[in-house]
């Protein structure tokens, strides 16, 4: 069995750190887009209460 060649393994190994990369990123993206929803959520809540208050 012939080993794989220098060029084919650091291909692989590229390959596999960019998809690492990609994973992360896509997991960050979505804890912080999470957050920002929460937090616009929030904020209007509390406009609504503070406003019903005013009332």
């Amino acid at each position: 069995m012939r080993p794989l060649s220098l060029r084919w393994r650091l291909l692989v190994v590229g390959g596999a750190a960019i998809l690492a990369a990609l994973g992360a990123a896509a997991i960050g993206l979505a804890v912080l887009f999470d957050c920002h929803v929460e937090r616009v959520a929030l904020a209007d809540l509390e406009d609504r209460v503070l406003s019903l208050i005013a009332m």
